[in-house]
C-alpha cells in the first residue's frame, strides 16, 4: 500500500500513481516554525497507523500497520511511504486480494471518520462515528463477518485525538488534506475542533472516585495565576491537576511559597477515574485538595527531560 506525502497543493501531479490515499499540506511561507510541514506528516501517519490498527482490529483481524519511508525527491520535499502489514491476511476475506480488500475498507474508514470530525454543521458524536464504520466492515467481502463487533468508544478517541493534533500544530492559511484514491481531496479543517472533553463523557459507564490519596507529585510547570494549569509527573507519567488548597495556592501565587520546576508536592489527592463500556479507562483526573509540604529538589540537573513538553 503506497502512500503519496507532498507539502504543497501544487506539487500533486496530475496524473498520480498507484496508491491508496495520500497527504498534501499547502502550507503559508515565511509563517510559523518551517518544521510543522514535517510534524503534521508524522502526525498523520502516527493518526493512519492507530485508526488503523484500531478499526481493523474491530473485523477481527490482528495487525500492526506499519509506514515505511520509500523515497524523496528533492527540491519538492515530495515524499512516498509503503503502509506494510506484519500479519498474514489470509482466510479474510471472500474474494480478491486480501491486501487491495483490507487497503480500501481503511481509506473508506479514514475518509468516514475525517468527514465527521471535521462538519461545522454536526457535532461529533462517538455512536454515528462507530454505526457508520460498523456499516462499511458489513458491507465489505468479509469472512469475518462473525466476529465483526464495533470499533470501541476508547479507540475512537484515541483515532480522533490523533487527526486532532495535526490542526494543532498548523497556523492560519495552512491546508491539509487526506487525498483518496481517486482524487478526492478531504480537508482536515483547523476551523472545526472537537470537544474530546465531551467524546469522553460519551464514552463514559461510570466514574469511581478516590478522596484523600496520599501521593508526591513531581512539580514540572505551575501555574502563577491560576490553579488548573499545573503540570506534574508521578510514576512516569505527566498530567495536569487542578489545586483546590485555596490558602496555599494564595501563598503561593503572593510569592511567600517557592516552589520550582523539580521540586515536588506532598498532597492529598482526590483522583476521579472514568470507566468506560468495556471496562478501560477513559480519563483520570487529578484535584489537589490540601498540600501537606514542599519536597526541594536537590539536583534539578540529574531530571534530564523535566522541562520538556509531553
Amino acid at each position: 500500500m503506497t502512500v503519496l506525502i507532498t507539502t504543497q497543493h501544487s506539487e500533486v501531479p496530475e496524473d498520480l500513481p498507484s496508491y491508496d490515499f495520500g497527504f498534501a499540506i499547502d502550507y503559508v511561507k515565511h509563517v510559523g516554525q518551517a518544521r510543522r510541514a514535517f510534524g503534521a506528516t508524522y502526525r498523520f501517519i502516527e493518526a493512519c497507523e492507530t485508526f488503523n490498527k484500531h478499526f481493523l482490529g474491530s473485523i477481527g483481524v490482528t495487525v500492526e500497520p506499519v509506514v515505511v519511508l520509500e523515497d524523496i525527491e528533492l527540491g519538492s520535499l515530495k515524499t512516498g511511504f509503503k503502509l506494510y502489514w506484519y500479519n498474514e491476511l489470509r482466510d479474510v476475506v471472500k474474494t480478491g486480494e486480501p491486501r487491495k480488500v483490507i487497503g480500501a475498507l481503511a481509506v473508506k474508514g479514514m475518509d468516514t471518520i475525517l468527514g465527521k470530525i471535521n462538519d461545522p454543521d454536526s457535532p461529533t458524536s462517538l455512536t454515528v462515528i462507530q454505526n457508520e464504520l460498523f456499516q462499511l466492515t458489513k458491507k465489505a467481502d468479509l469472512e469475518t463477518l462473525s466476529i465483526q463487533t464495533p470499533i470501541t468508544h476508547e479507540n475512537l478517541i484515541d483515532s480522533i485525538q490523533k487527526f486532532e493534533s495535526i490542526k494543532e500544530i498548523l497556523v492560519n492559511g495552512d491546508k491539509a488534506e487526506l487525498i483518496l484514491t481517486d482524487g478526492t481531496r478531504v480537508p482536515i479543517k483547523q476551523s472545526v475542533t472537537v470537544d474530546i472533553e465531551k467524546l469522553r463523557e460519551e464514552a463514559t459507564r461510570e466514574i469511581l472516585v478516590q478522596d484523600d490519596h496520599l501521593m508526591i507529585l513531581v512539580v514540572r510547570k505551575p501555574d502563577y495565576l491560576a490553579d488548573s494549569q499545573w503540570q506534574f509527573r508521578h510514576n512516569d507519567k505527566n498530567f495536569v491537576a487542578i489545586i483546590e488548597d485555596k490558602e496555599w495556592l494564595s501563598k503561593f501565587q503572593y510569592r511567600k511559597l517557592d516552589v520550582r520546576p523539580g521540586d515536588a508536592l506532598r498532597c492529598k489527592v482526590r483522583v476521579e477515574t472514568a470507566y468506560g463500556h468495556s471496562n478501560t479507562v477513559i480519563s483520570q483526573k487529578h484535584c489537589i485538595t490540601q498540600v501537606l509540604g514542599v519536597v526541594e529538589n536537590p539536583g534539578k540537573d540529574d531530571l534530564p527531560g523535566l522541562f520538556t513538553p509531553s
